[in-house]
This record gives structure tokens, sequence and C-alpha cells, in this order.
């Protein structure tokens, strides 16, 4: 939505909190602050314990690599992680919603 500053901001002040975030909150959050990269995400999300995680965290990787590659005018590649992610079924998430409206694919 533009606020690209003030969100890094937020991230930056939160991962340095005093309570910073853990585990899989804090690999999004590491990606989004480009200190983690696109590939390390996807590992991270698949080395998940549960298949049920594992496929969740592969929704959310996805959508947020999407979100990245639209940022940087990757169109094309962007649709491809959304896709992905709408694969999951992971009809719940926030990140699954998302996707579809980036598809034009309005669902549950």
């Amino acid at each position: 939505s533009g606020m690209t500053a003030e969100s890094r901001a937020l991230l930056d002040a939160t991962m340095n909190g005093k309570t910073p975030p853990t585990g899989w909150v804090a690999k999004v959050c590491a990606y989004l602050l480009d200190q983690v990269d696109e590939q390390n995400l996807l590992d991270a999300a698949a080395s998940a314990t549960t298949p049920r995680d594992k496929a969740r965290q592969g929704c959310e990787a996805h959508y947020f690599a999407g979100q990245k590659q639209l940022l940087r005018d990757d169109a094309a590649k962007a649709a491809e992680s959304f896709r992905q992610c709408v694969a999951s079924k992971e009809y719940t998430l926030s990140a699954y919603r998302g996707a579809c409206f980036e598809l034009g694919q309005f669902a549950n």
C-alpha cells in the first residue's frame, strides 16, 4: 500500500524489541527485511515438523514471496507464487485469501 519504509521500520522495531518473535514468524520477518532470501524462507517452511505446519507455512511463504516479487515488478513470477499458495488449499489463512485476490479468484 505504498508504506514500505513504515513497514520496514515496524518490522525492525519488532525484531529488535525486548521480546522478538521466534520460529516461523521470525523467519518471515527476516525475509521481509531482506535478511534471508526466498529459497531460505521456502526451505524453512518445508522443514516444519508436521504436515499441517508444512502446508500452512508453505502457503504463507509463497504468498510473501509473491508480494516481494510484485514489488520488484516481476508479475509473472508473483503469479506463480500466488498459484502455489492457492494450491495449498489452506482456505483459513489470510495468505491464501490474499493470493486468491491477487489472482482474481475470490474463493471461500
